[in-house]
């Protein structure tokens, strides 16, 4: 099974869900079909991306700022919509067996049923559209049946009266949520899409892993794409979401997928994306990240944002503090970090004192999640330290070069405890010139 969340602090309309409408999407109302372009989420609610959980069957809980964290990213990339799945069966006994298909009606009533302990809202999409939840939490406007189901099998494609079933369920529950037809069209939309689904009032969009085929009656949505401008340009398609993104670990650097067993034209590993995107930096020795994520992420949220009409010269997201992860020693430095942090600033003091000093700056968190982001190779052992982290934000370039003349040159001294004339001849184009006088450990500012 999969959900589509939408953000809500991205959807205007105060208290809308958001509805089909000849074969279009709107909120509430509104006139103006909403459309989108963003980014899958595998793990958004149940990870498998847990550095201390290999096994790629064992799901854990994603943490409160691990989910602070997607939430972030997706809204700097302008994702009005992220996509998640959190259940799957072998496909034959998903179908065809009366204990699963129930057991997936008994979790979607409860999923649906649930009230939700923040908001006091029952279901993820039962009383209240997405608009009206608090700041930084989502509501599934759309739920789909499953996740490529039938894979590129035709004959394991489920069957309707199973489609239909489920959909039935979902619309029992939640009215007012779209139901998506999980099947894998692939290029036979119209051989694995049956028409009893197709003209089904309980189906809403029939979405696709490619834009191909003939719809009737439905909403388009390609949720794997390689093409921007094939979406931007189609009115008939109501979005598409790339695969796929990750975020900051809460043990520390950045969760990355599983191995990846996707190949493209150039038998490359596609792997999954990091926001704001890394450079490639094979010195790191960090498998996991792919090779265009300063070309993907960027052109993904220009589209995110002409796709709303927005201006993709929009100013990004500006980091949140980080905070330090506890560690035992300065060379094994880790933090969590922050959505849409280019680089980070590592500072560091004695213990007991106010003396911060850059140890380094321009820090990625290209690192797999629980590794030292950085190591302090020159700590004294037994001295005690104080470390402390920040973020530089995208729109964050350097300053304009600066340059100056040191009045001084390579600097006077006179020593004395009585009135000291010092001369010097200022070093030509050099706009203000100063001296300091020292009374003991202690120097006071001079004259300028």
């Amino acid at each position: 099974m999969a959900l589509l969340a939408s953000l809500a602090t991205t959807v205007a309309a105060e208290s809308s869900f958001v509805t089909m409408r000849n074969a279009q999407l709107f909120v509430g109302d509104s006139t103006t079909p909403f459309r989108f372009i963003s980014a899958n989420l595998p793990s958004a609610l149940l990870n498998r991306d847990d550095p201390f959980f290999q096994d790629p069957k064992v799901f854990v809980l994603p943490h409160l700022v691990e989910q602070e964290d997607w939430m972030a990213t997706i809204k700097g990339l302008g994702g009005q919509i992220t996509r998640t799945f959190f259940f799957n069966q072998p496909w034959y006994n998903f179908y065809n067996t009366t204990v699963m298909f129930n057991a997936q009606k008994q979790l979607i009533t409860t999923m649906l049923n649930r009230v939700n302990s923040v908001t006091g809202i029952r279901g993820a999409t039962g009383d209240q559209p997405n608009a009206s939840i608090y700041r930084h939490l989502v509501s599934p406007d759309f739920t789909e049946t499953g996740n490529e189901l039938g894979g590129r099998a035709p004959q394991l494609s489920p069957p309707y009266n199973w489609t239909l079933g489920i959909a039935a369920t979902i619309k029992a529950h939640a009215p007012n949520t779209l139901v998506m037809d999980g099947t894998l069209a692939d290029v036979d939309a119209a051989g694995r899409w049956p028409v009893q689904v197709l003209k089904s009032p309980l189906v809403d969009i029939m979405p696709n892993h490619y834009a191909a085929g003939s719809f009737v009656n439905d909403a388009k949505l390609a949720a794997k794409f390689g093409i921007f401008n094939a979406i931007l340009e189609n009115p008939q398609v109501a979005g598409g979401l790339i695969w796929s993104i990750r975020y900051v670990s809460e043990f520390g650097s950045t969760m990355l997928a599983p191995p990846a067993v996707w190949i493209d034209t150039n038998h490359r590993h596609l792997r999954a994306l990091h926001a704001p995107g890394f450079p490639t930096n094979k010195s790191l020795k960090c498998e996991g990240f792919g090779q265009e994520e300063q070309t993907t992420i960027p052109t993904l949220r220009m589209f995110a944002f002409k796709i709303q009409g927005l201006s993709p010269s929009s100013p990004h997201s500006v980091p949140a503090p980080p905070y330090m992860l506890t560690s035992s020693n300065s060379m094994d430095l880790r933090w969590f970090g922050s959505a849409w942090a280019k680089s980070y600033i590592l500072s560091r003091t004695v213990a007991g004192t106010n003396k911060w000093k850059v140890l380094a700056a321009g820090i990625t968190g290209q690192r797999s999640a629980g590794h030292a982001l950085n190591s302090d190779n020159t700590a004294v052992i037994g001295a005690k330290y104080q470390y402390a982290v920040q973020a530089v934000g995208v729109d964050s370039p350097p300053s304009a070069i600066l340059m100056t003349h040191c009045g001084f040159g390579d600097g006077i001294r006179a020593r004395g405890n009585k009135l000291i004339q010092t001369r010097y001849a200022p070093v030509p184009d050099t706009s203000r010139n100063g001296g300091r006088r020292s009374t003991g450990p202690f120097v006071e500012d001079g004259p300028t």
